[in-house]
């Protein structure tokens, strides 16, 4: 399925809210890493506060601590599967389009920033699929 079809599936509703325990690599009191839904890059993944939030501004210090050892954490990991370049990208303010309107961090290894655009016809992934990816990552988990 494609990224604009799978949006446009949830009828605007936030999939960081929604989304099953079983898909999350890490889970903390207020934030969580996942793979993403569609990925930009292989091991592209999400750090997420479980709180519907749409700034960085309106994190709570706890919140944005453990976000903060999240991204430290899937930095380890990159690290243990030979990714040592990475991005950490964040959308922020209105002006800049985001798809999901739930502040998250994306973490990106070994792309170029300017390949980052919003492609409406990247691809979904399955439940299956991202199963299967987070059981391969899980092995590499700090």
């Amino acid at each position: 399925m494609k990224y604009c079809e799978a949006l446009w599936k949830l009828e605007w509703r936030c999939p960081f809210c929604e989304i099953n325990d079983d898909l999350k690599i890490y889970d903390y009191a207020s934030a969580y890493m996942t793979i993403a839904m569609a990925p930009y890059w292989a091991d592209h993944l999400l750090i997420i506060p479980k709180r519907h939030v749409d700034s960085i501004f309106d994190l709570t210090i706890e919140e944005h601590d453990e976000m903060q050892w999240l991204i430290r954490a899937w930095i380890k990991m990159l690290r243990k599967k030979w990714h040592h370049n990475y991005s950490i990208v964040v959308r922020e303010w209105e002006w800049v389009w985001k798809s999901v309107k739930h502040i998250h961090y994306h973490i990106l290894p070994d792309i170029e920033l300017k390949a980052l655009w919003i492609d409406w016809d990247r691809k979904f992934l399955s439940n299956e699929e991202w199963k299967n990816i987070i059981s391969e990552l899980s092995v590499f988990k700090v």
